[in-house]
């Protein structure tokens, strides 16, 4: 074996390197002047202050006002003479360089120390002189004057004594990954990719076939397997084993596979899948913070697996689709999104967070379920589920900064609006129910003008729905209006909104709600939806209620009579509480209408043509908006971010498309979709003054490129790719 070794290196194969537990090197950029005004640099660990803790952990420190520093007394990856010449760069002076081969980083903290081996006084003294040559150049950027440097160093002094335990004479031991326990690490197991050499260095030999299979020939497989499965909830589950087993080939099967993978990993799958989640409920994933941690959120967060978190979707289960409240079922929300978020925007999945909040539910079947993994009482309203919000904005913003996205997602219709409203202007945040939903909406209109030949001040909206969805898309409506010249006045008097009362005005006689409100009409109030598209007349008819089969055919051939091309959207998820089929919408308009949908349906033959639903998902845009509002560093994110995304998706869409009725980009290219997307959304963003990256970069397509994540193994360093995807993160000033 031993000859055999030599042979392998002899003819230019590289010695593999030691995998290490947890091994992470990527950094995401944050912005130098998020460190004004901070106090001090917190220990993650403990919450003390990072240079007087006695925290025996690995645990980088926490700038209060802007999340991860990777800065640490005990973990400065330098020797004493490079510390002497510290750039005056923030990028340098906060982000340490890459480890050698002598040191490793576990992506918590730096594990090495650049210290001789000595006397502990002479160890002491090393650490004095580091301390001070780094606090000192960093000063400017964290915000320490002379005096609070030293006051901390005084401190630091008097602590001595906390750190002789600590310190080793060269590193510390770092748990090396070999044998079964590397094949049951997902970020690192290649399965039967690793190469004769590895299997012998890494001690897989005899653990798995002889026979060597590419990543290419893995992904094939998997699919074949999902082929040959009859149950969608089935290879709803064979796909999070394959995530829990081997993350790197579940991104590149979705990567390569996502028009047929999509439905299953989210919508309409998801839905069925959130719905049975307690049974079907295996390992964990994402985290779930409950009413019972009110008070210590910030702590409970440091449990997260992942030290840098940079974009969370969170949900509080209580609007779930539309199937109602799921509780702590909705996880699977927030864990679908965040697949898409990666596979679809190219974010690296290790900075991303799915967590579901979980105040209780008041859905009496899943609180009589023996197998439920919520909490079982009602739901917490009121002051106390107020409070419990604030605590888990607060706390995220604390742990891993300002810049941190929070995607809220599928809130009950309350919540979302008045939270939406209470936390945008503080807290880098949307809400894809009311924001991306609009904005995915707004752009199949803006592409279905060009086949109706008309502009969007022409047309009058028709909703069937006044929730979340149906008001974020109006709202979107009318500040595309606005844009074409008409007034608020005139953009909203031609938004017609239908709840479950009937038409809103300002006739009828219930309990009155200010969203919706501003959208009443001085007319009669009419219940059945035939009557009030007779009586509104518009022409695009929106469904956005989750009322199956609401679009029936009185409906679809009175909007029929009133004009030529009849705009009928069908948002509703899932495909159950669709309001109507592709088939149907075009057999009742005669083939006339422009159709579109929030679940996918096949094309439809009529009379000798085929059409190509669209399918109105949100996945068109919060991808992509989230890859620009994170790359360029945003701290609040403005309503406006969304009309150009829907802009720059309408753009998108080809004469050939729209020639089959598609008024979306094929499913096939949303992945260069949402690229386009996100370097016209950070155009407008540095445009407006709202990105914080330095410098701006010259071409905005070639600047986000360079941080997608690629998911494809390398055959010589487990690390590499992590390294050389995030190397622009780690780098950016």
């Amino acid at each position: 074996m031993g000859s055999g070794a030599s042979s392998c290196l002899h003819f230019g194969e590289q010695q593999p390197p030691p995998i290490y537990r947890g091994e992470r090197r990527h950094r995401f950029p944050l912005a130098p002047d998020s460190y004004a005004n901070c106090p001090y640099i917190e220990c993650a660990c403990c919450g003390k202050n990072l240079r007087t803790c006695s925290c025996t952990c690995n645990l980088t420190g926490r700038c209060l006002c802007a999340g991860p520093l990777n800065y640490h007394l005990l973990s400065v990856h330098s020797n004493n003479n490079n510390n002497n010449n510290n750039s005056s760069s923030s990028c340098q002076s906060v982000f340490p360089p890459k480890s050698s081969n002598q040191h490793h980083s576990n992506g918590v903290g730096l594990l090495s120390y650049p210290f001789n081996s000595g006397s502990y006084q002479q160890q002491q003294q090393q650490i004095g002189n580091l301390h001070s040559s780094t606090l000192a150049g960093n000063a400017s950027v964290i915000g320490y004057s002379h005096q609070q440097h030293q006051h901390q160093t005084k401190r630091s002094q008097h602590s001595k004594h906390q750190y002789k335990e600590q310190i080793p004479n060269n590193q510390l031991n770092m748990s090396k990954l070999t044998g079964v326990d590397l094949l049951r690490e997902p970020n690192v197991n290649k399965d039967l990719a690793f190469t004769t050499r590895e299997r012998e260095v890494y001690k897989l030999k005899g653990l798995m076939p002889p026979t060597i299979r590419s990543q290419d020939l893995q992904t094939k497989a998997v699919m074949e397997n999902i082929r040959l499965m009859k149950d969608d909830l089935g290879k709803y589950m064979f796909l999070r084993d394959l995530q829990d087993h081997n993350k790197r080939l579940f991104y590149r099967v979705l990567q390569l596979y996502t028009k047929e993978l999509m439905p299953i990993v989210y919508t309409p799958i998801v839905g069925l899948a959130c719905q049975k989640y307690s049974i079907l409920f295996k390992r964990p994933r994402g985290m779930f913070i409950t009413i019972n941690d009110a008070g210590r959120i910030f702590e409970v967060l440091g449990n997260c697996p992942e030290p840098e978190i940079k974009a969370i979707v969170v949900t509080d289960g209580e609007r779930i689709l539309g199937l109602g409240d799921l509780g702590a079922n909705g996880m699977g929300i927030p864990v679908g999104k965040m697949a898409l978020y990666s596979s679809i925007g190219g974010i690296p999945p290790e900075l991303t967070l799915p967590i579901t909040i979980d105040v209780g539910t008041n859905n009496e079947t899943i609180l009589n379920d023996p197998f439920y993994i919520g909490l079982r009482q009602r739901r917490a309203t009121g002051p106390e589920y107020d409070q419990l919000i604030d605590e888990f904005m607060e706390a995220v913003a604390k742990r891993w900064g300002r810049s941190c996205l929070i995607q809220f997602e599928d809130f009950g219709n309350k919540n979302a609006f008045r939270l939406l409203e209470k936390y945008k202007r503080s807290y880098c945040t949307f809400n894809d129910d009311i924001q991306g939903t609009a904005s995915v909406a707004v752009a199949g209109i803006l592409a279905s003008l060009r086949l109706t030949g008309t502009k969007i001040t022409q047309h009058r909206f028709q909703f069937l729905g006044a929730g979340e969805a149906a008001l974020g898309i109006a709202e979107l409506i009318v500040m595309a209006m606005q844009k074409e010249g008409l007034s608020l006045e005139d953009a909203r008097s031609r938004i017609f909104l239908a709840d479950s009362k009937g038409l809103v005005t300002t006739t009828r006689a219930v309990p009155k709600d200010p969203h919706k409100e501003i959208y009443a009409k001085n007319m009669e109030h009419v219940r059945d939806l035939t009557d009030i598209i007779s009586l509104t007349q518009p022409t695009c008819l929106i469904g956005a209620a989750a009322q199956a089969q609401a679009f029936n055919e009185n409906v679809l051939k009175t909007m029929a009579s009133l004009n030529r091309k009849p705009i009928i959207f069908a948002l509703s998820n899932p495909t159950s509480k669709a309001e109507c089929t592709a088939e149907q919408a075009y057999q009742h308009t005669d083939g006339r209408c422009v159709f579109a949908s929030g679940s996918p349906f096949d094309p439809v033959q009529y009379e000798g043509k085929q059409f190509v639903p669209g399918q109105g998902n949100n996945a068109y845009i919060f991808p992509g908006v989230a890859l620009a509002v994170m790359a360029c560093q945003v701290h609040e994110i403005p309503n406006e971010v969304f009309l150009v995304a829907a802009y720059a998706l309408s753009e998108q869409v080809s004469k050939s498309d729209l020639e089959c009725g598609s008024v979306y980009p094929p499913l096939d290219h949303i992945h260069q979709v949402s690229l386009r997307i996100a370097a016209r959304v950070a155009e407008w963003l540095y445009a407006e003054g709202l990105a914080h990256h330095r410098p701006e970069p010259d071409n905005k397509l070639l600047f986000l490129e360079s941080r997608l994540y690629d998911a494809s193994y390398d055959g010589s360093n487990f690390s590499k790719n992590v390294e050389e995807s995030h190397h622009a993160w780690r780098n950016s000033h």
